[in-house]
């Protein structure tokens, strides 16, 4: 009975945390996740939550960050809508936030082409 609680409580914790999905590493061996429960599309636009875990903590003491990217298929542009910074590499620690960012087009190649090309055509 105590091995089906425990594999119960196992299956159980691995499909909560399997929302985050893995969609690459930048250059500097940064972990990046998006959230495939937050994805919303609206015409031509993508919002998306995702994650970063630094490799090496950031110049002001951050191992991780979490923020909301809004991706503009038709002009492969994104804007960072809002990103909370954590000192810590499992996003519980905050230590700061930003609001939205200035819109920027998304460099061909670059993790956040990746992420752009996969929700573009995969979320309607």
């Amino acid at each position: 009975m105590k091995k089906i609680v425990v594999i119960t409580l196992f299956i159980f914790s691995a499909s909560v945390s399997a929302h985050w999905i893995p969609f690459g590493n930048n250059k500097y061996n940064d972990a990046f996740f998006y959230d495939n429960h937050e994805v919303k599309r609206q015409g031509d636009i993508v919002y998306v939550l995702y994650r970063v875990r630094y490799a090496k903590l950031s110049d002001l003491g951050d191992g991780s960050r979490e923020a909301h990217l809004e991706i503009n298929c038709a002009e492969s542009s994104s804007k960072i809508m809002r990103s909370t910074y954590y000192s810590d590499r499992n996003w519980t620690d905050q230590s700061s936030s930003t609001g939205a960012m200035e819109k920027q087009r998304i460099s061909p190649s670059s993790i956040f082409d990746r992420l752009s090309d996969f929700l573009c055509t995969s979320y309607y």
